[in-house]
């Protein structure tokens, strides 16, 4: 922000008038004796006169400098949020928040200081603090840090599509295809064509839970940070369930893996399946093929449309990745590059590489190998609202925290997801 210069009042010499010293002396508290003012008292006069309006500026310019101070300090705020990367105070308003859930921990809701429930209560995005079947909502801000955290643990959420929704199901539209249409001069005739089928695929919300504990001795510990704690537990345990189910679970009240989907092989000149995942054979019995083992990889990449090809990323576990990191093409170039700088990842065939250790290894018959434009092919259904019950009675000397929170997933496009399966055939 421009700086704002101090105000420069000018004091110009004039000629005073009679009755303006008549006026000046008045106010200076000198009323003219009768006949004309001596120059005594109109030099006395006009020396007042002067003070006080030199006293005015002196107060105003005070005034201008410490507005002109306070919009500084904010301009240098807001450039420091900006640079930071998101709004002032969001991280300030984050770190409150799990503060106030180290407050719930240690003292319950009857012991509750009043600072403790500022954190807690009722924001936008929730309904109520209190349950009367037990428990709170996690405050907005303390539910997107747990969320986060998930994030950084787990790949197939970092990598999908996260819808949050307010309801338990999930309805996504989908095209089927077959719309006609056709090439028509300017005056011929325009038949009417069909129009696409359209189906609706679900994705209903389970409920996942998670239940760490703390010892008493640890809440009573004023330098045991019992809010981080929580939040990276809870973080944790979600992500561990979440991420199994995401790759392996079965869909009864939990999400359904992209690896249980109907999958098919597809020769040249087959055509698509819709609703099935596309598999490509590694070329070997248990495991790759003995000679020209990236043909599968080629193969793997180029069944996917270039419009998926372009945002797609591989997922495998680290075992398969020491496996597959060693093979090279027929030029003899390694098809695996390591990232160049920190946190960059690797890529197989020019794609990022994720590792996700609920793929599993290599086997005959098995699918440890997964490519996809993840936006597209998966997504998890986040169903708003986390719950948290403190329970200081079932496991004495340990206090519990038992959390719950609704989620679900599935294969949104298996067009825009492709696996490698062990085998020759």
């Amino acid at each position: 922000m421009r700086n704002m210069k101090p105000l420069n009042i000018s004091r110009p010499q004039a000629v005073l008038s009679p009755a303006m010293v008549s006026a000046a002396m008045a106010m200076a508290g000198r009323p003219p004796a009768n006949g004309a003012p001596s120059d005594d008292e109109i030099a006395a006069s006009v020396r007042s006169l002067r003070g006080s309006v030199d006293g005015f500026i002196e107060r105003f310019e005070g005034r201008l400098e410490a507005v002109e101070a306070s919009l500084n300090d904010q301009a240098a705020q807001g450039m420091a949020a900006r640079l930071n990367g998101g709004p002032a105070g969001r991280e300030t308003v984050a770190r409150a928040a799990v503060e106030s859930m180290g407050a719930f921990a240690r003292l319950g809701v009857t012991a509750w200081p009043a600072e403790a429930l500022s954190g807690l209560s009722p924001q936008a995005g929730m309904s109520s603090d209190n349950d009367p079947s037990g428990g709170f909502l996690v405050p907005t801000e303390v539910a997107r840090e747990i969320y986060q955290r998930q994030q950084d643990i787990g790949v197939i959420r970092r990598l999908a599509r996260v819808v949050p929704t307010t309801r338990n199901d999930y309805a996504l539209p989908f095209s089927e295809g077959g719309t006609d249409s056709g090439w028509v001069a300017e005056r011929q005739a325009r038949p009417k064509t069909e129009g696409p089928g359209l189906s609706m695929r679900t994705f209903p919300a389970g409920e996942i839970y998670a239940e760490p504990a703390v010892t008493q001795r640890l809440l009573d510990d004023s330098d045991f940070n019992v809010g981080d704690f929580l939040t990276s537990e809870i973080a944790r345990e979600f992500e561990e369930k979440e991420g199994a189910a995401f790759v392996n679970g079965d869909g009864i009240n939990k999400p359904r893996g992209f690896l249980t989907h109907d999958t098919y092989e597809r020769g040249v000149g087959d055509p698509a399946q819709p609703n099935k995942v596309q598999y490509t054979l590694s070329g070997g019995a248990a495991g790759f093929a003995a000679t020209a083992p990236h043909t599968a990889f080629v193969n793997m990449l180029y069944s996917l449309k270039a419009g998926h090809r372009r945002n797609a990323t591989w997922v495998m576990n680290s075992r398969t990745a020491a496996a597959v990191m060693n093979f090279r093409d027929g030029e003899d170039r390694p098809i695996w590059i390591d990232g160049l700088a920190f946190g960059q990842p690797a890529t197989l065939l020019g794609r990022p590489v994720e590792v996700d250790e609920n793929m599993p290894d290599v086997g005959s018959d098995a699918f440890p190998i997964a490519l996809a434009n993840w936006q597209a092919a998966y997504l998890i259904n986040d169903r708003l609202g986390m719950r948290i019950l403190r329970d200081p009675l079932t496991d004495k000397p340990n206090v519990l925290f038992y959390a719950t929170k609704r989620v679900g997933g599935g294969v949104a496009d298996a067009e825009a997801l492709k696996l490698m399966k062990i085998g020759t055939e």
